[in-house]
């Protein structure tokens, strides 16, 4: 059995035993904790964690996703949250909390990797938010939705789950957080566990395709990478100078 211990347990398992643990999707509610029972937990706005299901157990929140993706609904009605203009308000601080804690768990139970997946792909390992996996147009907003070749995870279109506040949550706070109650470093990371992808059969591992704005793992990305690209010339340059002297040091040992 998988289960967090000292979690409230309900015993739902109803869809089917899990194929493989890839990932983890946040999502949101749009509601209360006691309506999240189609994923594997819930969180509620006090950082209460509840787990409908075994993690043998495929949840019922992801559509395609569902044998190998992991979901955590999340609350975002009641008096602690805010809703203005339809957006989905932040997690409260207590919340995130006990979203990183899960990630740790499913870290340490099903070794899933502690670092945002760049889209729902089959092949991906680590941490998702549902709108990688929905179909629609996003050009709206911070964060854009599924890309050709990912998994449907919802067939509900345009559906913006979790929001772009609580993604940037996702990513700039509660990754980070997890990180740290595991006891990883930003040191310990490779560059493909940063970005947590596999290499394209043409070498590319498609920088451009993340979103670039301040504070996310792909803006982090797109600046080192714009690094290498101004560092290379420079090393090509010397290169080519080493070369040429050290033609002209053979030139000179060559000489009676």
């Amino acid at each position: 059995m998988a289960r967090m211990s000292g979690v409230p347990y309900l015993g739902i398992a109803d869809n089917g035993l899990m194929s493989r643990h890839d990932i983890v999707v946040v999502h949101t509610i749009v509601g209360y904790q006691s309506g999240g029972n189609a994923a594997h937990w819930t969180t509620g706005a006090s950082g209460r964690i509840v787990q409908a299901r075994d993690t043998r157990y495929r949840s019922a929140a992801n559509l395609n996703g569902n044998w190998h993706c992991l979901a955590i609904e999340n609350e975002d009605t009641g008096p602690a949250y805010k809703w203005v203009g339809g957006e989905v308000p932040r997690f409260t601080a207590s919340q995130a909390e006990a979203i990183a804690k899960i990630l740790v768990w499913s870290h340490r139970v099903h070794n899933i990797p502690l670092a945002l997946v760049p889209d729902s792909k089959v092949g991906r390992r680590g941490v998702a938010y549902h709108r990688q996996g929905i179909d629609g147009n996003f050009s709206g907003y911070d964060y854009r939705g599924r890309v050709p070749g990912g998994e449907l995870w919802s067939s509900k279109l345009g559906k913006v789950c979790p929001g772009d506040q609580r993604i940037k949550q996702l990513i700039t706070e509660i990754i980070p957080r997890a990180r740290a109650l595991a006891g990883l470093e930003d040191d310990d990371m490779t560059p493909n566990d940063l970005f947590n992808t596999r290499v394209g059969t043409d070498g590319n591992t498609a920088f451009d395709s993340w979103n670039a704005k301040p504070g996310t793992f792909g803006h982090y990305l797109r600046g080192q990478r714009q690094r290498v690209d101004q560092v290379e010339p420079k090393l090509a340059e010397m290169s080519s100078k080493l070369d040429a002297l050290t033609a002209k040091l053979d030139e000179l040992l060559a000489r009676p």
